[in-house]
C-alpha cells in the first residue's frame, strides 16, 4: 500500500463522513439543494478517493462516478433556473464522466 492509496482511502472516509453529517442536519430529499449539497460535495470525496486507490477494479471506479455524474445532475435539476440553463449546465458533468470512463478502462 503507498501514500496515494493511503491518502485516497482518507479522502473516501471524509467524504462518507461529509454524508452522514448531512444526513443529520437535514431530511433526506433528493430536490433538496441543503441536502443534495452535502451529499454530493460527499459523493465527489468518496468518487476522488476512489479513483487515487490502486487495486481497485477500474468497473468499481467507473461506476462510483457515472452514480456521482447522475446525483450531481438531479442535484442541478432541482435548482430553480431555466430548463436551457440546467441543460447547459449537464454538458461539462457528462463530458468529464465520458472522459474519465474512457481513462479507466484503458
Amino acid at each position: 500500500m503507498n501514500g496515494i492509496t493511503i491518502f485516497g482511502i482518507c479522502i473516501a472516509l471524509i467524504g462518507t463522513g461529509t454524508i452522514f453529517w448531512g444526513t443529520t442536519l437535514y431530511p433526506i430529499n433528493l430536490l433538496d439543494s441543503e441536502f443534495m449539497s452535502l451529499f454530493v460535495g460527499g459523493l465527489v470525496l468518496i468518487s476522488i478517493g476512489v479513483a487515487l486507490m490502486s487495486g481497485v477494479s477500474p468497473i468499481l471506479k467507473i461506476s462510483i462516478i457515472w452514480v456521482t455524474a447522475i446525483l450531481t445532475l438531479v442535484y442541478i435539476y432541482g435548482f430553480e433556473m431555466d430548463l436551457i440553463v440546467k441543460l447547459i449546465s449537464f454538458v461539462p458533468i457528462i463530458g468529464l464522466v465520458i472522459w474519465l470512463t474512457t481513462k479507466f478502462l484503458k
